[in-house]
């Protein structure tokens, strides 16, 4: 309804109301009318309907309705003003946006009115400044050669035995058209005075086939990263932020809390397996900085942030070095109630041997006492609001946390008392579970980036990608996951990528990107692309990707001849990596699902001192078990196969069970570690017992002289143990005596207690019972109390003792096994 329409309503109720009156005006005859009129008026300026009533306070129906119609019309008057208020504001909202967006661009001018100034004061200062004549030649000679190489001419390279970079250009003889251009390059050839270092983009427009550019692609490659040009606009690419710390102190929930998701519970074990990626557009990172007031004026230049969520617990180190080395900051992820922690401390010297900088995220203040939560606030305003005896158990906590910090070197401060410009690493109190600090957190993290590391960030044309992750996608075949550092990929681009069985040119099929907030791990729609550039993480489908190999980098090839260069240097690269495995002659097999995996898996049973002859990446065939069986033969304990988060092949299986192979899979290396560790000690166990008649294991008695109890078979007499452990069992000799053997020990007493083991240093009874068939020896004819005793070891049982017995072993008692080799002359 009309605003018009509204107004003839209210006048056509006024004369209704005037109609009523009148007719009632025998019934109110004592009334005036113009006390009626004013009365009237009153009541339309309080709003309130005047209708009589009939009898039973009920209006008639015409009434109701016509007031039914007065209240629409009102609603109808309110909504119209909403929309006028709302179009108000929006086109407020247009005229700042207009004048920001005017502003940055006065700014950008400037900003390369400054970079040109600059660079006219460099060319002027190396000798390279062209006036407006010599400029215009310059342009003129670009040109010439652009026709001599659209007539057939070849530009072979750039002589560059002068600073003036010239072309060196050979002419097509058969071309009628270029013996008219002589002159010309004749020009091109003596001009001295110019500068030819644009040259190469005029080649680059024409689209010259290879053998146009540099005949050596490695010095083709080299010159393009060296002229890569940057890109000059205000907009730095997104900074590539890796979080890190120890297992459980909530880095995967902070991404949580900010993504709006849970991928937490979706990882084994709620703990991070592989490396993630999260791209945060800059939309997403201001609503979060909104709380903090002290980015109200902020003036962002990021694309947004590309997040790293990168394992923390201590077996996947090698997993966090790859995260270092790919992202420009941290977020070292502190639990406030447990101070430092060991894996904490490890990401600590990680990163500082990376020189890498980064934030600490004092996560967990919600379990602080009597913590009271302001999500929508900023973390200082929230401290402040604390109970007092909150604030002093949060002031205990942090303290603690400084010392940590302090006794490895590093000062520590709340990241409103740190300047930027010291040496002091900035902390700031987070709540993974709240939703408090989040808001700081990333305000930081944008004011660090576009303070401290705009020379980093600024865009560049060379490509920069690294694979993160090889998968088999349904309804994409093989795929890679990378990130996408610098420059841009292209769909139907050449790519070479690291594979296990040498580097695999293959062809870009299509470009993937999660939605925004959204992880690469977890699925959903996805995006596809013609074309795609940094900073984000890239799902890459491609035939041959299957066997790729995660954690290395990967190149595009934009000329054909740069394939071979390529494919070179990934050999190189991938025989260094896989040469820092040591592998042993006896081990375990190994096999994993990534890079990352087998070098984290590698790493823990190297420190676990399991050893390992071989591995691999991707899921157990049977090539696998077949390699695996040669341990039958060398040491059947390690006739097995530990599958870290992969799968096992049906056939695989079955030659593995027909044959004796053991297969142990699991998504956490720990249960997989476990699991292990079960099965040998089991198996040492059962084969200890098995061999243990023929271990003998070394020791060194001295007979006390005072407790010679007999000396005839048996001989009983009191020894001290002086190396090694005496056992029951134990064949003696007296090496002074031509090696006699006297007998075996048949029991031992200490205490007038039996045992079944003495070790050095006590002093016990034992009984030598006579050995074999040989005739009984005594004390005073075959050997005397002052000589030494031994264990008669061989060299069975030194084997025996090194295959079985290992944990029963010391260094002590291996250094008088040495000692008795020599003494028996044993090699």
């Amino acid at each position: 309804m009309s605003a018009s329409g509204i107004q003839d309503l209210q006048v056509e109720d006024l004369k209704t109301e005037e109609l009523q009156d009148n007719g009632n005006g025998a019934a109110d005859g004592d009334v005036p009318a113009k006390a009626k009129t004013k009365s009237r008026k009153k009541k339309k300026a309080e709003n309130v309907p005047t209708q009589p009533k009939k009898a039973g306070g009920k209006r008639p129906a015409g009434q109701a309705q016509f007031l039914k119609q007065i209240a629409e019309a009102r609603q109808e008057l309110d909504r119209l003003e909403k929309e006028k208020e709302e179009k108000l504001r929006k086109e407020e909202e247009e005229r700042q946006k207009a004048l920001e967006k005017q502003r940055l661009e006065e700014e950008k001018k400037e900003r390369e009115k400054q970079k040109r100034k600059e660079r006219k004061q460099k060319q002027k200062q190396e000798g390279k400044y062209l006036s407006k004549a010599q400029h215009k030649k310059k342009v003129k000679d670009q040109e010439n050669l652009k026709k001599m190489i659209e007539s057939g001419a070849t530009v072979v390279g750039f002589d560059d035995t002068t600073k003036l970079n010239i072309p060196i250009v050979i002419p097509d003889k058969k071309s009628s058209t270029l013996e008219k251009m002589e002159p010309v390059v004749e020009s091109l050839s003596s001009d001295t005075d110019k500068n030819y270092n644009d040259l190469p983009d005029i080649i680059e427009k024409v689209h010259l086939t290879p053998h146009h550019q540099t005949q050596d692609p490695a010095l083709r490659i080299r010159q393009r990263v060296e002229e890569s040009t940057l890109d000059e606009t205000l907009t730095l690419r997104a900074p590539i932020i890796c979080v890190m710390g120890h297992v459980d102190t909530g880095k995967t929930k902070i991404l949580d809390k900010l993504r709006n998701t849970n991928v937490q519970t979706g990882e084994a074990g709620g703990i991070t397996q592989q490396i993630g990626m999260t791209n945060v557009p800059l939309y997403a990172v201001k609503k979060s900085v909104s709380v903090c007031p002290y980015m109200k004026d902020f003036q962002y230049r990021l694309d947004g942030l590309a997040i790293i969520d990168t394992p923390g617990h201590f077996s996947f180190r090698n997993l966090r070095s790859l995260g270092s080395s790919l992202c420009d900051m941290a977020i070292l992820i502190v639990d406030i109630m447990h101070s430092l922690e060991q894996q904490t401390i490890e990401s600590i010297k990680l990163l500082r041997s990376k020189k890498t900088p980064f934030v600490v995220a004092l996560n967990k203040v919600d379990l602080v006492t009597g913590w009271v939560s302001h999500p929508d606030k900023d973390i200082r305003t929230v401290l402040g609001l604390q109970p007092k005896n909150t604030l002093q158990h949060f002031n205990d906590l942090y303290k603690k946390t400084f010392v940590g910090f302090a006794e490895l070197g590093l000062n520590l401060g709340l990241a409103w008392e740190v300047d930027p410009d010291t040496e002091f690493l900035s902390a700031i109190p987070t709540s993974a579970k709240t939703g408090d600090g989040i808001g700081d957190l990333l305000a930081y993290i944008c004011k660090y980036s576009q303070c401290k590391l705009e020379k980093r960030l600024t865009k560049s044309q060379e490509l920069t990608a690294t694979i993160m992750d090889v998968k088999v996608v349904l309804g994409l075949g093989p795929t890679v996951d990378i990130i996408l550092a610098n420059g841009t990929l292209h769909q139907g681009d050449k790519i070479i990528v690291p594979g296990i069985e040498g580097p695999i040119v293959s062809q870009i099929r299509a470009l993937i990107t999660p939605q925004p907030m959204k992880e690469m791990r977890v699925k959903g729609q996805d995006e596809h692309h013609d074309s795609i550039s940094a900073c984000q993480g890239v799902r890459i489908a491609g035939n041959n990707l299957e066997n790729a190999i995660a954690g290395l980098p990967m190149f595009v090839a934009q000329y054909d001849d740069e394939v071979d260069h390529y494919v070179e240097t990934l050999s190189t690269l991938i025989t260094k990596t896989f040469s820092s495995f040591h592998k042993k002659d006896k081990g375990v097999y190994v096999q994993a699902s990534t890079l990352g995996s087998l070098e984290a898996l590698l790493d823990f049973l190297k420190d676990s001192d399991v050893p390992y002859f071989g591995y691999n990446i991707g899921p157990v065939h049977k090539k696998d078990v077949i390699t695996a069986m040669t341990m039958l033969d060398r040491n059947p304990m390690y006739a097995v196969i530990l599958a870290f988060d992969v799968k096992v092949d049906q056939d695989a299986q079955a030659m593995a069970n027909k044959s004796g192979i053991k297969i142990f899979t699991a998504d956490i290396i720990y249960h997989l570690y476990n699991d292990y560790s079960n099965y040998e000690k089991n198996y040492k166990k059962q084969q200890a017992d098995q061999h243990r008649h023929k271990a003998i294991f070394p020791c060194s008695l001295k007979i006390i002289p005072t407790n010679v109890f007999k000396t005839r078979d048996p001989i009983i007499v009191g020894v001290r143990v002086e190396e090694g452990t005496a056992r029951i069992g134990t064949p003696l000799c007296v090496p002074s005596r031509n090696n006699v053997v006297i007998g075996i020990i048949g029991s031992m007493e200490m205490n007038h207690k039996p045992i079944e083991l003495a070790k050095k240093g006590q002093e016990i009874c034992i009984k030598i019972a006579n050995f074999g068939d040989e005739a009984p020896k005594m004390i005073g004819r075959h050997f005397e109390i002052t000589d030494q005793i031994v264990s008669k070891i061989s060299r069975d049982s030194i084997d025996v003792l090194k295959d079985y017995f290992r944990d029963e072993m010391t260094k002590e008692d291996w250094l008088l096994v040495k000692q008795l080799k020599t003494t028996f002359g044993i090699i």
